[in-house]
């Protein structure tokens, strides 16, 4: 909802102003006359019909564009209550006006004065027939209808009847009052029908003041409105106005004050004359859509434009820096776009702008600083980026700064530290970076401080705790580093400390446990050590006490279950290893969450776990047990539980699933890699209907647990690695919210009735995965809506069925290590615009590769190899812009070098080993440069010709030594991670998952001659290089001893010369070393590393000599490293100049994915045990 905000109530005092000073103007005069005895005595009587309360308080809803309405206490004053007191002259008694000759009541003030009753109809009110004008707002009339009776007072010209507990229908007999100019009922339970707004635009047509806000009038705004030529103020909002507003009305010269906000109505802002007067327009949380007019330079004395929550878009005129009145600029949640124009620096009384969650981009502009009155400035939720600029530090009024959600960058500017009225800085999800201005601990007023989910390096300043008014500080998701500053311990007004996702890495300082007004800390996810105080129950109002992903050693803090008002206990992920017994828990308990899985916990788990009757969610994931026995039984007492993770307990109890039937609300069961049973379930209704999500992965589970079955708001099922066989049932697809299921690593050989053959048309599956199962037959889809269908490691058979490509929203395809053949299918085009992984490896596809990847822009891994395919590589790849990975290894194709493929700047592993490709890799016309390319192996193909010394100089992802921050992540995505076998050290390895950092080029068993390039020695990232079985000569290159992360080097089989360079030795991680059959003279180096080879690595040389080599060398001094001739030199120098320009600064590849299940978390390799050859 929507709020007036303070405006509002001047406008109310402005208005009470306005009745007293029209009375008083249209009956003062030098001589005063005493009320008449009727007048007196009907206001008594009025008096009489309520009851007088002394100063209560009554709620006001203060709307505002970016909350929902909030209720306000104002104070009451009993104003009728002296009546008669001391002074029977009822005209100079308090609210009330006379006329000065007739001593007839003129006017009625009681707002705000505590009556509180029914209104009746024959009410003595109605007796004062002169009353022109009768203010009743903010009393409390108990939802008695508004007496038609009003119409008798036919003088009337002012009525205020807001914020009075009203209800039922605006009698038609108010739109009598012909004379009125003031008509105001808002905030009250009123309706009104239909032809209500047109007869009153009939009728009263002086009327200068219309308020009807929260009214329900369910209608049209008429254009007859338009008659009412006098209209100065008009506020309709929450009236449930729909249909098209008549826009003329916003051009009516008299307007000076429009409020339409929360209607459903739609319209446009117009072209506005010179003529217009609008002080205030508020549209807020309506339909109204279009751009702002130029011509809103019009409005001279526009003093609050609210356009929030709207639909306008656009750009922002830079003639709105004409708006020379203009204080408040609301224009939040709309599809505003382009960039704050300069002009707005010329606002100079602007006091709040909101342009929070649109389209801006660009950056904030210097002029922001010319703005001298400004307290409030939200732009979050946009697209601004580049720097803050300094002159914001102009801004001495500021209060609120909200700059969260955009992509600002750069570091906090020092001019910030001018801003000493600010109470509330936001600069949360940004791309900020540096260090924190140890200046920020000047803003003495400091409330509220966001920092969170930044590039913020560097250690937290202790001047931040000379914020002694602070109450908030998140710092959490930045790279800080050190230690929390003991400094903190000063701010004893924070509520709130969260600081988690750094790499702080000190013990938590004592002085955080004495403040006592924290209701939330969350440390989780930095390296923090040290283990916790014996007592922390003196943070008496905690609630959320979050340290997982930390080092914190020793003993659960039980101290803090003392603490009645905790809600939150999350330490998983730590090295806790003793768990006392609950004897501090809180009589009073609240705790909900207890989460403390996945630490070092040995032993029993404590039986009293069960007092924490209030428990929504407990997890004791990976407390080692020590192969115990467990009392699942104490689980069964905790009634309230929602979410339960018992995985890993290293216990030989099996779980009978039923002794878990008492907990009724249980959504979330995990109770992977332990024992359980789901047999002696008596009745699956006795079980918790409200699963959401089951976890039974390792289970033993020998049968399909029956208790799924009716499991109707089931998203999450995952049964891998069991023992259950036989026939998938046909009931599972069926289950109404299913989303994900795994069923992977089992023994399912069949799936039940005709399931096999069919979709089920009412399902909303997302992810399947059956892969190493012994499913046979054609391939089995249970639904249209699958994205992640994984079928790998089975026996089906038969072609890829056609209705695969009907899966219009899939994106990963995984049907290796099968037996599917037949050709690849050519609808599998229509998936070109969703598809991002495609895996047919290992099956008995044949044919050629069709040409089916024209705009398949979101393919990022082919897989294809291990089949029967022929012809050519379907050059249509050239156009994946996104391709990453490319294996069509162990096929028949027949092809020359893709030189086109160097267009795939995202490419990272190229393998087309073993095949029958054949031609030079190296053309002089064709830069050949892979600028993420980390795996290449063309291995045992045909290719031939020789290559420049400069052919690797623009391999620039494996150029740099500069350390990345994802350099030891994998490449993959959601539910997959790709995998490559490779030659390393001697024999072929499958690497199941690939780590980024790993890099690897073989180019062995071709017919590749002439010398090995130099700048093979630039690719300082390699780790696997093999030119095994090649044709190559000339000396090994001294370059080599660059490549400091090499680990495994092959350059067997070739024709070799020279010597071994002696720097070679100093590559301490080369562990696999193979020189033999070439023409190698002189001394093996000395290295550590060579002296572990065996001498099969050095034999069938001409005249290698040394250790491992039982060969002893003669005394022939040799030099260092090899002479280099002449014109090697020469080009040497050339392409080291080369490598120098590109190797700063390059970006490495980033995660491409494959993870089948979520729980397999480890990178290992598969010796497969063949020899260095196919």
């Amino acid at each position: 909802m929507i709020g007036l905000g303070w405006c509002f109530i001047l406008c109310i005092v402005c208005s009470l102003l306005s009745i007293s000073n029209i009375a008083h103007h249209a009956v003062a005069s030098p001589a005063s006359h005493q009320c008449r005895p009727d007048q007196k005595d009907a206001l008594l009587e009025f008096r009489s019909e309520f009851q007088i309360q002394n100063l209560v308080y009554l709620p006001y809803f203060d709307f505002d564009d970016d909350a929902a309405f909030l209720v306000r206490n104002v104070t009451c004053y009993p104003k009728a209550k002296s009546w008669g007191n001391n002074n029977n002259d009822c005209c100079v008694w308090d609210g009330v006006t006379c006329h000065p000759n007739s001593g007839e009541v003129m006017a009625l003030d009681l707002s705000f004065g505590c009556l509180h009753g029914r209104f009746h109809s024959n009410s003595s009110l109605f007796r004062l027939r002169n009353l022109q004008a009768v203010n009743l707002s903010f009393n409390n009339f108990s939802s008695s209808p508004i007496p038609s009776q009003f119409n008798e007072l036919a003088g009337l010209t002012h009525l205020n009847l807001s914020y009075s507990s009203f209800s039922g229908q605006v009698p038609a007999e108010l739109l009598q009052l012909t004379k009125l100019v003031s008509l105001d009922l808002s905030f009250n339970s009123l309706s009104t029908e239909k032809p209500f707004l047109s007869e009153l635009a009939q009728n009263l047509t002086e009327l200068k003041e219309l308020d009807l806000s929260a009214t329900s009038i369910f209608t049209t705004v008429p254009r007859s409105f338009l008659n009412l030529s006098s209209l100065r103020s008009l506020s309709l909002g929450m009236c449930g106005l729909f249909g098209e507003f008549p826009t003329d009305i916003l051009r009516m010269p008299a307007l000076r004050s429009v409020s339409l906000f929360g209607n459903s109505m739609r319209g446009y802002l117009p072209e506005f004359g010179e003529d217009n007067s609008l002080v205030k327009l508020h549209l807020s949380y309506t339909s109204f859509s279009g751009a702002i007019p130029s011509s809103v330079a019009n409005l001279k004395h526009l003093n609050a434009l609210r356009l929030g929550f709207c639909n306008f878009s656009g750009r922002i005129p830079s003639s709105i820096g004409n708006l020379s009145s203009l204080a408040t600029l609301r224009l939040s949640s709309n599809k505003f776009s382009g960039e704050i124009p300069s002009s707005v620096g010329n606002l100079s009384y602007l006091t709040t702008v909101d342009l929070s969650r649109n389209d801006f981009s660009g950056q904030i502009p210097s002029s922001i600083g010319n703005l001298f009155y400004l307290t409030s400035l939200h732009l979050s939720s946009n697209e601004f980026s580049g720097e803050i600029p300094s002159s914001m530090g102009n801004l001495s009024h500021l209060s609120s700064l909200d700059l969260s959600r955009n992509i600002f960058s750069g570091e906090i500017p020092s001019s910030m530290a001018n801003l000493s009225h600010l109470s509330s800085l936001d600069l949360s999800r940004n791309k900020f970076s540096g260090e924190i201005p140890s200046s920020i601990g000047n803003l003495s007023y400091l409330s509220s401080l966001d920092l969170s989910s930044n590039n913020f390096t560097g250690q937290i300043p202790s001047s931040i705790g000379n914020l002694s008014y602070l109450t908030a500080l998140d710092l959490s998701w930045n790279n800080f580093s050190g230690g929390i500053p003991s400094s903190i311990a000063n701010l004893n007004r924070l509520t709130k400390l969260a600081v988690s996702g750094n790499n702080l890495n000190s013990s938590i300082p004592l002085g955080i446990w004495n403040l006592t007004r924290l209701s939330l800390i969350d440390l989780s996810h930095n390296q923090l050590t040290g283990s916790f105080p014996p007592n922390t129950s003196s943070l008496s109002n905690l609630k959320q006490f979050n340290g997982a992903g930390n080092h914190f050693v020793g003993a659960f803090p039980s101290s803090l279950l003392a603490i009645p008002s905790l809600d939150e206990i999350d330490l998983s992920e730590n090295k806790l290893s003793d768990f006392v017994d609950f004897g501090d828990l809180s009589p009073t308990s609240k705790l909900r969450v207890l989460s403390v899985g996945q630490n070092n916990f040995n032993g029993p788990i404590p039986t009293s776990i069960s007092k924490l009757v209030n428990l929504n969610e407990l997890d004791l994931s990976n407390w080692n047990t020590g192969g115990n026995t467990v009392d699942f039984s104490v689980f069964s007492q905790l009634k309230s539980l929602r979410q339960l993770l018992l995985s890993d307990l290293n216990t030989t109890t099996t779980l009978d699933l039923s002794l878990l039937s008492p907990l009724q609300s249980l959504t979330t069961l995990d109770l992977s890699r332990n024992h359980v049973s789901t047999t002696n379930t008596s009745s699956v209704s006795d079980f918790s209907q409200q699963l959401v999500y089951l976890h039974l992965s390792g289970c033993n589970v020998i049968e399909f647990p029956e208790l799924v079955r009716t499991q109707q708001n089931l998203q999450i099922v995952d049964l891998s690695d069991n023992k259950i066989k036989g026939e998938m049932p046909d009931w599972l697809w069926r289950l109404p919210s299913l989303y994900y299921v795994n069923l992977s690593h089992n023994s399912f050989n069949n799936l039940q009735g005709s399931s096999s053959s069919q979709m089920f048309p009412g399902s909303d599956l997302v992810m399947v995965d059956l892969s190493s199962n012994a499913l046979q037959g054609p391939l089995f889809i249970p639904s249209q809506s699958v994205a992640f269908l994984f079928g790998s490691g089975n026996n089906f058979s038969g072609g890829i069925p056609e209705s695969v490509c009907a899966l219009r929203s899939l994106r990963i395809l995984d049907l290796s290590d099968n037996n599917f053949n037949g050709s690849v299918p050519m609808c599998l085009e229509n998936l070109k615009g969703s598809l991002s992984v495609l895996n047919l490896r290992h099956n008995q596809l044949s044919g050629s590769i069709p040409e089916i990847f024209i705009g398949a822009n979101t393919l990022r891994s082919l897989d294809l190899s291990h089949n029967r395919l022929e012809g050519k590589l379907p050059k249509s790849l050239e156009s994946c812009s996104s391709l990453q990975v490319l294996n069509v290894e162990s096929n028949r194709i027949k092809d020359t070098f893709p030189f086109w493929l160097k267009s795939l700047q995202e490419l990272r592993v190229l393998v087309l080993r073993s095949n029958e490709f054949y031609g030079p890799i190296y053309s002089p016309r064709i830069s050949l440069g892979f600028p993420e390319l980390r795996i290449i192996d063309i291995s045992h193909n045909h290719f031939n010709g020789s290559m420049p010394s400069d052919y690797f100089s623009n391999w620039a992802a494996m150029l740099s030594t500069v350390a990345r921050e994802d350099s030891f992540g994998y490449m993959r995505m959601v539910y997959y991670s790709d995998s490559v076998v490779l030659m390393n050290k001697g024999l072929e390895m499958e690497f199941v998952r690939i780590l980024k950092i790993l890099t690897a080029i073989d180019f062995s068993g071709n017919r590749f001659r002439g010398r090995i390039p130099e700048s093979v020695g630039l690719l300082k990232e390699l780790h696997v290089l093999n030119f095994s079985s090649n044709e190559f000569t000339g000396h090994i290159p001294s370059s080599l001893s660059n490549l400091t992360e090499l680990e495994s080097l092959d350059f067997s089989q070739n024709m070799l010369s020279g010597r071994i360079p002696t720097e070679l030795g100093d590559l301490s991680f080369l562990a696999y070393i193979n020189f033999s059959c070439n023409r190698l003279v002189g001394p093996i180096p000395q290295g550590t590393q060579f002296q572990r080879q065996p001498n099969s690595s050095f034999e069938h040389n001409l005249g290698l000599c040394g250790a491992p080599l039982n060969q002893v060398c003669g005394n022939v001094k040799t030099p260092t490293s090899q002479t280099k001739e002449p014109d090697q030199e020469e080009e040497v120098i050339s392409w080291i100049a080369v490598g120098i320009g590109m190797a700063p600064g390059l970006a490495f590849g980033w995660t491409v994915g494959y993870i089948v299940a979520s729980y397999k978390h480890e990178w290992f390799t598969k010796i497969l045990g063949r020899n260095s050859k196919r």
